[in-house]
């Protein structure tokens, strides 16, 4: 399942077809975030125009109860990696990148599995808190 600022937007299992989420077809990019990779054959993504901050990924569906508290908890934040309120998925969390790097072509993962991210496409950093 995917949420975007606690609204789930899609659903489906990894390699399904259709307006589902599926595992990209370049192995070299395992997770692509803020991209459509394009329909076969050409299989070339398109990049989105957007701002992106604090992105997760776990290895089990959350809640209501998690997405609500996560959501609620805003640009105040809530730390990820530990329970808190109604959190309590934090032993699911695979990946969190908070985006405070604010420079470089790569951002940490907040989690404690060292999943670095790498920016591609020559993204730029802002400090703009507007949604």
């Amino acid at each position: 399942k995917l949420y975007i600022n606690g609204t789930l937007k899609r659903t489906g299992d990894m390699g399904g077809t259709g307006n589902v989420i599926q595992n990209p077809s370049n192995s070299s990019a395992e997770v692509m975030i803020g991209a459509d990779l394009g329909t076969p054959p050409s299989g070339a993504a398109e990049h989105t125009a957007c701002s992106m901050d604090e992105v997760a990924i776990w290895d089990a569906a959350l809640d209501a109860n998690n997405i609500t508290a996560i959501y609620n908890n805003g640009l105040a934040g809530l730390d990820l990696t530990s329970a808190s309120g109604n959190y309590n998925t934090q032993g699911d969390l695979q990946a969190y990148w908070k985006f405070e790097e604010g420079t470089g072509t790569s951002v940490a993962d907040s989690s404690s599995n060292s999943n670095t991210a790498t920016l591609v496409n020559g993204p730029t950093w802002s400090t703009n808190t507007s949604g």
